[in-house]
Order: structure tokens, then sequence, then C-alpha cells
């Protein structure tokens, strides 16, 4: 019995209907390369989710920050892989992507490329389709949101489009699977034909420039559509409410508050109780061996878990699904403006915004950006945002013993730093912020499969980089712990502790293996101390002082990897160091400044 895909045909790849039990079915040898391009946010990846599946991979393109998708499926008697290149706006190569899209399709030569182009927006999407025609790539296009187009009054003559660009033209609908077969045999069809570049919007010059090309576009666009006056539709007048310039900011506001709100009540809760299972089973015995194991890395799989699970999780399910309705680029678009004042870029917003849930999948998250220079700052910026084990120990030590306004203080605090750092940084470093090009999609119902599958890769990557280095930590922690090298570390950093920072001896042990786990600088005194009393152990400006020192000092093992993996290990290292002095003089400052106006 072999399986089924979604198109009815035999597959051994995704979507198996009714209830054929799994088997090992034989593709025929019969495969063809098949490169989705398009503009951002057009519908590629809803397409190429409903192709492939669970059959598909993230990684990088080789030696890049940037996202490569990659996917297979059976489908009649062909093998198909599917490699969805960067959503972008032309082939000019001026950006990584550009660059990656261009050179993919002229040395590795798909033998077809599916242009997806979004039907609510011809005219603009065509001007990448005459680029890829003059590469003389086999192009089929998917006129894909064909719905929406319809909704707002559009109606294109695809037929028309076809004669008159020379190739297949179908209308899609990415989410529901409407008109994918017919593509994909437009595809097994159009894959063993020849063509040449096109020559239709060639002038007395030997290239093509970018004005004639849009020239092109608006002719063509014009021939081939009609538009009637649509009726007012209900998103478009929620789109004009949360990108108002005074109402789209308390949305907002009030949105992200609700996010924080329910992930923080949650977690809590939920973090408590994982704590207590765990503990239920923790081992009386007192050998060296058996304490090692639990209280390191045992202890350390917990700690992650007790991450993961009630922060992590719902952290990225909600950010998924306000990715997938598209107001992510609602908030991008509304904060551009403040954005560009200190020197980011307008997309750097939802990778910060990552970074509240954790920095290791917010770093990574800096992949969308165009340009390494904006990638660099943003990811530097990421690091010293306060992440949820950051928010524990903001919570645990300023929020419980001085006050919820102390604790808004902090946050507020840090985000003028941030500010200030992130605005030197832009100077010091060679270029100009480029300005925001972002395509703004219309709202929709979040896909369920698709947020779940957004939710998995972040969480995969927390799983990949947080969870060696929480359980490595803790095994070095029980190890030290266990030989009794804390009073040694103590007394060596005693200078810049009680000297400088004006904080209680223990402080230095708390800060160095706090690196591994933030966390652990207010679970520490616990196990050093047998209380969780923390006013007991410290004044409140210590725990300021400790507070402000955690936010900026030293980005987490798990972080550090992140950076050195995009960005190399020169630039982790540099950010590290950066990091580490800043932090002790800025804890220096804050600690006399506040005895001197006698808080």
């Amino acid at each position: 019995m072999v399986l089924l895909n979604r198109f009815g045909e035999s597959c051994c790849g995704y979507g198996q209907t009714g209830k054929t039990p799994k088997t090992e079915a034989v593709c025929s040898t019969k495969k063809i390369r098949i490169a989705l391009a398009g503009n951002a946010n057009v519908g590629k990846s809803a397409l190429f989710n409903y192709l492939t599946g669970l059959h598909q991979h993230v990684a990088n393109w080789p030696g890049k920050t940037v996202e490569m998708a990659e996917g297979s499926l059976c489908y009649k008697d062909y093998e198909i892989d599917i490699v969805d290149l960067p959503g972008i706006y032309s082939l000019s190569t001026f950006s990584t992507e550009e660059k990656i899209t261009r050179e993919y399709i002229e040395e590795t030569k798909p033998d077809i490329v599916i242009n997806v182009v979004d039907s609510c927006a011809l005219e603009r999407n065509l001007f990448f389709t005459l680029q890829l025609l003059e590469l003389g790539a086999p192009v089929v296009v998917a006129l894909n949101q064909s719905d929406g187009a319809k909704k707002r009054g559009i109606f294109i003559d695809e037929r028309k489009l076809s004669k008159t660009l020379g190739i297949p033209i179908v209308k899609t609908i990415a989410t529901t699977g409407v008109g994918v077969s017919k593509l994909l045999t437009l595809c097994t069809i159009t894959s063993g034909l020849k063509r040449k570049k096109i020559s239709k919007i060639r002038t007395k010059k030997k290239k093509t420039n970018t004005d004639e090309r849009y020239l092109a576009a608006g002719r063509i666009a014009r021939k081939v559509m009609k538009i009637t006056e649509p009726k007012e539709l209900l998103v478009d007048k929620l789109d004009e409410l949360t990108t108002h310039r005074f109402l789209g900011y308390i949305i907002m506001l009030a949105v992200m508050g609700v996010v924080f709100y329910s992930i923080f009540a949650f977690g809590g809760t939920v973090s408590t109780a994982i704590s207590e299972f765990f503990n239920t089973f923790k081992p009386q015995a007192t050998d060296l061996t058996t304490k090692l194991l639990w209280e390191g890395l045992f202890g350390g799989l917990v700690a992650g878990i007790t991450l993961v699970i009630p922060y992590a999780i719902p952290f990225y399910l909600l950010l998924s699904i306000l990715e997938d309705t598209g107001y992510i680029t609602r908030i991008a678009y509304l904060l551009d403006g403040i954005a560009h004042k200190i020197g980011f870029h307008g997309k750097a917003i939802i990778p910060i915004i990552l970074g509240y849930g954790c920095n290791v999948p917010a770093c990574f998250g800096c992949r969308i950006m165009e340009y390494d220079r904006d990638r660099l700052v943003t990811a530097f910026a990421i690091t010293l945002i306060p992440c949820t084990a950051r928010t524990v120990v903001i919570l645990a030590l300023v929020g419980a013993y001085l006050g919820a306004e102390w604790a808004i203080g902090i946050y507020i605090f840090n985000l003028v730093v941030i500010a200030i750092l992130a605005k030197i940084a832009f100077k010091a470093l060679p270029g100009e912020p480029m300005g925001l090009i972002m395509e703004m999609p219309p709202y929709r119902v979040p896909s369920p499969s698709a947020v779940l599958k957004h939710t998995w890769w972040k969480i995969k990557s927390i799983l990949v980089v947080v969870f060696p280095y929480y359980m490595i930590g803790g095994l070095v922690f029980a190890a030290a712990y266990l030989a009794g090298t804390f009073d040694m570390l103590n007394s060596a950093f005693a200078p810049i502790t009680e000297g400088w920072l004006g904080l209680p001896a223990y402080a230095a042990t708390l800060l160095l293996f706090g690196i591994v786990r933030k966390e652990l600088i207010v679970v520490l005194p616990a196990v050093l101390y047998a209380t969780t009393d923390l006013s007991a152990i410290m004044t409140p400006v210590q725990m300021v002082v400790l507070t402000v020192v955690t936010l900026f000092y030293v980005p987490c093992l798990a972080t550090i990897e992140a950076l050195r993996r995009e960005f190399g290990l020169g630039k982790a290292l540099g950010i590290t160091a950066f990091e580490l002095v800043f932090a002790i003089l800025l804890g220096g400052l804050v600690f006399r400044v506040l005895n001197l106006i006698g808080i």
C-alpha cells in the first residue's frame, strides 16, 4: 500500500489521506528541483509549507546569516525538491538576500522557478518577474492570494498575462491549496523546456534599466487587470485602526501588555509546579556522584524545562499567532520612525521583541535584515534586553522587595541605555541606516499548522543551544560547590564586587555562575545561605545594583554561542568583553548615585 499526497497522487512524502498506514513507497527516478522566488509576504512560505509539510528543514545558506528552507514531495512520477528563496524585491544584488537569490538561479540552475506573485499588487510584483525572465530562468507564475484580489475588486486575466509574458500562469490560494495541483503539473511539463531570455522590453541599450522595467510592468498590469469598486472590508477598517498615528500605539501597547502579562502569569504558576514536581524525585543519597548528577546535570535539565515550558513556549506561540495574523508587521511599521531616530532598522523591532522571550532565537531572528551592519548592531542590542531569565531576576530582587514601580523603573532605564548604546554603535560602524522596506500583508486568520510549525522552529533553537549549556553549566556549578571553591572565587573578585559595586562578597559567585544561567543569581542564595528571603542578606541598594549589573553584563553562554554562529567568534567575544566592562562601570556609578541621594 502506498502513501497518497494531498493531490491524490502516489507519494512517499507529506499529506497522506484517509487512514493509510505508513509504508515505504518509492518515488520515480524522475527528479526536478523547484525554487520559490518572489517579493516578501506574497505567500511563498505558505505555498512551501503546503507542498512540503513536515518534509522540510531550515538552515543557513553556506557562509551566510540568511535562512534557507528546503523540502521535498512526490507528485505523479516525480520526486520534487523545493527551495524557498529569500523574499526580495529585486535581483540587483545590493543585499545579501538579493545576491543569494541571483546566484542560486544563475549557478545552481533549478529546473523551474515558481515566481509567487501577490494578485493584489500585480504591477509591483511584475518588476521582479521581468528580472527573472531576463535571466533566462524557466519560470511558472503562481498568481497567489487570488481570493483577496477578488474581494478587493481586482480581476486578472491570467490567459492574457500568460500570452504577454510567454510563460505559464496559475491562480492559486496557497493557504488552502487551490490551484496548487495544476501548478505542479505545469512545473513538470515546463521543466523539460528550454527558454531564451526575453527581449520584449529591450531598448537600443544593451541593458534594460530600472525605469524601463517599471514602465513595462505598469503597461502589462494595466493590460491584464480590471479593477471594480471594491466593498470596504472589515480587515481594511482594522488595518486603518491598528496603524493609526495615535490609536495604533495604544492598541500596540495593549496587545503587548496582554501578551506579556499572560506569559508571566502562566509562567510563574507552571514554573513553580514543575520545580515541585521534579523535587519529589530528589534522591537522598549523599555520595559525590549522585550529587553531581542530580544537582548538576539533571538540575540544569530541570532549569531548562522550567524556562522553556512555562515561558518560552507560550511566548513564541503567541508571537507566532501575531506573525501569522500580520500584526507584527504593523508593529514594525509603527515603531520604524522611533527606531530610525536611534539608528535601528525598522525590521529590528521583530527580533527585539523575540529577545524578551529568549536572546538565542532573537539573535537568529536578525537574519530578516538585509545588511550585516544592521544585523550586528541589532544582535548587540538584543543581548542587553531582559529575557525571561533576566526578568526573573528583576521580579525576584527589585519587584518583590522594592515594589512594582522600581521594577518598571529598571525596565525604562534598560531601554534608555540600550537606545544610547545602539545610537553610539550605529555612529561608530560605517554605513547609513536603511529605510524600512516591508510588505504589509493583509490581516488573515492564523493557520494552526503554520503557528505550531513556527513555534517549533523557534523553540528548537533553544533546545539545541540552551539545554546543553544549562546542563554543562549545572554540572560545573555543582562540582565547584562540592569542591568548596566559592570562598576562593569571592576573595579573588572582592575588589570589584565589594570595593567598586558595593555588593556582598558572595556576589562574585552569583555573577560568575549567572553567565551560565541568569536565574541562578536569585537561586544561589538559597543554596549558599539556606534562605529565600533576599532582603535578609542584601540591602535595597545592593538589590538594585545587582539587578542593573545582571541586565548588562556578559550574555549567557547560550547567547554567546548564538552570536558565534551568526557573526563569528571575534565579534561574539568583542560584544561580551564590552558588556562586561560596561556593566561593571555602570553598576559602580549606580551604587554611588543611589547612596548619594540617600536610597
